[in-house]
């Protein structure tokens, strides 16, 4: 699939409702800032966030979520409040050794929070997972199991993933 038929699917499913694209790449204006910038292009209500403009610290394994806060002080609040009043999301990750970069597994690990107190922070939302790399062979199935989770875990919908060459979106 290409970037162009990825966004024609799914142009009357983003059309009109509010879209949070969400860059997971540690590298500013790197392929997946060219592709979440191509998507907000081709759409009305459409926002960017880039995971690297947020400090998120990884997990510490403290347990004292299970009181219902995260004793980390960090940004990890701060993007599920910018976020979550889009219904659609589509995040953007490039291929790190067959998933995805440590700063969006530090975001997925940190929804224990949200996991152990049975908290949605995002309510009836639909998702996807766009996946970037530069070998022949489709990582998706590898690096979406944990997405899939994250997404179940905050109240997304997975609606599906794709993968793309990275010499295909230029």
């Amino acid at each position: 699939m290409t970037l162009k038929k990825f966004l024609k699917e799914i142009s009357p499913l983003i059309s009109e409702n509010p879209v949070a694209v969400i860059s997971v790449s540690p590298r500013k204006n790197g392929t997946c800032d060219t592709v979440a910038e191509k998507i907000r292009t081709s759409g009305k209500r459409i926002s960017v966030f880039r995971l690297a403009d947020y400090k998120i610290l990884p997990c510490g394994g403290c347990v004292r979520c299970r009181t219902g806060k995260c004793v980390i002080k960090d940004d990890f609040a701060k993007i599920f409040k910018d976020i979550s009043p889009a219904e659609r999301f589509i995040f953007i990750s490039p291929v790190y050794f067959s998933g995805v970069p440590a700063q969006f597994k530090a975001m997925i690990d940190r929804c224990e929070l949200f996991w152990e107190n049975k908290i949605k922070p995002v309510k009836g939302g639909r998702g996807w997972f766009v996946l970037i790399g530069e070998r022949e062979k489709n990582y998706i199935a590898c690096a979406e199991k944990p997405v899939k989770a994250f997404f179940r875990t905050v109240g997304i919908k997975y609606e599906k993933g794709v993968y793309f060459k990275k010499h295909e979106i230029r």
